[in-house]
């Protein structure tokens, strides 16, 4: 279904509110008068305020300026990780931990480095002052079998931008360890007004084919 009429087709997508309220009031929003009886209950448009709402594609063109793809392939393995950025003096410029990373079959792995942001702030104390994000790099390294370096096998250099999220994927050989580090060669999150914070926490966010063993190390 979608909001380019000229086709006689009305594109319509599902989306929902990752904090559960709040929703699009617009048209083809929960009560407005598009709904046919019909419609809604073959698309399941059951007007609560539950934070999924439907939204024509032009008004979602208009909404939205950065879409994202969930990796959510059935039967994959994920996990997150608590890290933080290193000390503005720090001469190694890597964030407060390592992976090490080891598997017992081939997996594709991805790794993605989150950092909070003003969504939710409404709800969310932690997040009432936005920052702009740091700059984080992700680099998978293959080690040999004395532990050490092999090659790198996944990631890149980034620089700090608008968003807030890194990400890179790498197929993992069995019984080889691998390291995944996490850097910052830049500047970490700042505030309007230049205020640096003091804690500067994200995550790492590991999705896998199949079940890793995770070792952090500091």
């Amino acid at each position: 279904y979608c909001g380019a009429r000229e086709d006689g087709l009305v594109r319509l997508l599902r989306i929902r509110n990752p904090h559960g309220a709040g929703e699009w009031s617009g048209e083809w929003s929960d009560k407005s008068s598009e709904w046919t009886a019909s419609l809604a209950a073959e698309l399941g448009c059951t007007g609560v305020d539950d934070g999924t709402f439907w939204m024509d594609f032009t008004h979602f063109l208009m909404a939205f300026q950065v879409v994202d793809v969930c990796m959510a392939h059935k039967g994959w393995h994920a996990r997150s990780f608590e890290n933080a950025f290193c000390a503005k003096a720090s001469s190694s410029r890597l964030c407060k931990f390592l992976y090490e990373l080891k598997c017992d079959e081939p997996t594709t792995v991805y790794a993605m480095a989150l950092q909070p942001t003003k969504r939710g702030a409404w709800c969310r104390e932690d997040r009432k002052k936005s920052y702009k994000p740091g700059d984080i790099s992700l680099l998978l390294i293959r080690l040999k079998a004395d532990r050490t370096f092999d090659a790198v096998v996944g990631g890149n250099f980034f620089c700090a931008d608008i968003m807030a999220r890194r990400c890179m994927s790498a197929t993992l050989e069995p019984d080889v360890a691998y390291v995944l580090v996490s850097l910052c060669l830049g500047a970490g999150p700042v505030a309007p007004g230049g205020e640096v914070r003091g804690s500067a926490p994200f995550r790492i966010r590991l999705f896998s084919s199949s079940a890793l063993a995770v070792r952090p190390a500091e």
